[in-house]
């Protein structure tokens, strides 16, 4: 995390945030302070691939040409990777979270566009689109208010792409 603070503080602060608002999901649903510590644990870490994306890209404050955006796209690849040797394995939670973070539940996401329901990276992944939205970013001219973030994940979650029990809470706590 001191890494990525001082590479990139966007990214940092988005981790923090995320993985405070999977914590919360994960505790407010399920009552298991343990399973709200994993979930804290994995959200930490889904962004890790990011630490290996030139700086000139993740902050970029033009249009991304495709070679570019595929440094992007591949982060999840790339954090996956890491992780997995990091942790002596590729089934690891932490592994897990990381590659599939922007898959959806009907396997309109990517990297690998596969069907992803397991309830903790669903969280991260509603958590981690919905502080994507209302942040300010250098290539977007306004974000999202907080309503149309909202909005937008609501329609996810109604298209079957997202958990509609973890928008609903995201929603709760709005």
């Amino acid at each position: 995390l001191d890494f990525i603070k001082i590479k990139d503080y966007y990214t940092y602060r988005h981790i923090l945030i995320t993985t405070a608002m999977t914590a919360r999901m994960t505790e407010d649903l399920y009552q298991d302070s343990k399973m709200a510590l994993m979930a804290a644990s994995t959200a930490l870490t889904h962004d890790f691939g990011k630490s290996r994306i030139p700086l000139e890209i993740l902050q970029s404050t033009k249009k991304l040409a495709y070679e570019e955006y595929q440094y992007i796209r591949e982060h999840p690849w790339v954090g996956f990777l890491l992780l997995a040797y990091y942790t002596g394995n590729c089934e690891s939670l932490h592994s897990l979270v990381a590659l599939n973070h922007h898959e959806k539940i009907d396997g309109s996401g990517y990297p690998r566009g596969v069907k992803v329901v397991e309830s903790l990276i669903q969280f991260v992944t509603i958590n981690d689109m919905f502080d994507a939205l209302i942040s300010q970013r250098p290539y977007r001219l306004e974000p999202f208010n907080i309503r149309g973030a909202l909005d937008h994940l609501c329609d996810e979650a109604e298209a079957g792409k997202l958990n509609m029990t973890g928008v609903k809470l995201l929603l709760s706590y709005n």
